[in-house]
This record gives structure tokens, C-alpha cells and sequence, in this order.
């Protein structure tokens, strides 16, 4: 499978920089984009392991559902983040994610919501946040 991400060209100055960005929203939402198509596709093309990847697909979502129903052979390209997250609490943020959806019939613009869940954690002495992310359908 082919994706491709928003490009970030930045002069990072010191370590943390590159963390920040590393691990920004915007960033780790594009990665779980990329892995939760990932594992629609090989189950597509592996349904003997259906049961085990809906296991896994369900971390990925808030409701349990697949969001992202495409027909076996699509491909996404051009992952960007549509809008800046936006806050709904403290910990809580949500942004739209856009990408373009290749399928043996057609190539369509698609968006996806992203739920971002951030919390601080203590690792190595240091205070670290730790986040997670699932995806919703957006409506439109």
C-alpha cells in the first residue's frame, strides 16, 4: 500500500524539537491513519484473520465500526490535516484528517475525524505525554 503524508520542512535547533514534532497530533494522527488502513487492507486480503484484525481495528475506532468502508484494491494518498486540532478539553482534541481514495473504479477526496487523548506521564524522570488516538466518521 501506498500513502503518503504533509511533508515537514523545519530547522530543529535542539533534541526536544524534533520530539515535539515527532510526536505532535498532527503527526502521530497521520501514523494511525496509515496503520488502521493498513490493517483494513490485509484483512481485506486475508479474511482467515478476520477475527484477530477486528480486534485490533476496534482500538482504532470510538464505536467499534469500521469508518473507513472502501472495496477490496483502494489505496489513500495525500494524508493531510485539514484543520488545526481543536480543543474540547483539556486532554481532549479533535482535527480532520483529508486524503484522496483510489479504488478500481474511481478516485474520490475523503475526510476522517481524529480524537487525540493526551495525558502526562512520568518516564525516566521526566514528564512525557502519552497519546491516543481513534478515529470517527465524519458527517458531512
Amino acid at each position: 500500500m501506498k500513502t503518503e503524508s504533509t511533508d515537514i520542512e523545519m530547522v530543529l535547533d535542539t533534541e526536544d524539537d524534533f520530539d515535539k514534532i515527532i510526536s505532535s497530533p498532527e503527526t502521530l494522527s497521520i501514523q494511525k491513519l496509515e496503520e488502521y488502513v493498513d490493517l483494513i487492507k490485509i484483512k481485506q486480503e486475508h479474511p482467515e484473520f478476520e477475527a484477530d484484525i477486528n480486534l485490533q481495528l476496534s482500538n482504532f475506532t470510538l464505536d467499534n465500526a469500521s469508518v473507513l468502508n472502501y472495496p477490496e484494491g483502494f489505496s489513500i494518498a495525500n494524508i493531510q490535516v485539514a484543520k488545526k486540532p481543536k480543543a474540547l478539553t483539556n486532554n481532549i482534541q479533535t482535527l480532520k484528517l483529508t486524503f484522496t481514495v483510489t479504488t478500481p473504479s474511481e478516485t474520490f477526496k475523503d475526510s476522517i475525524g481524529a480524537v487525540i487523548k493526551s495525558e502526562p506521564i512520568q518516564l525516566d524522570g521526566k514528564t512525557q505525554i502519552s497519546r491516543a488516538i481513534t478515529f470517527l466518521r465524519l458527517l458531512e
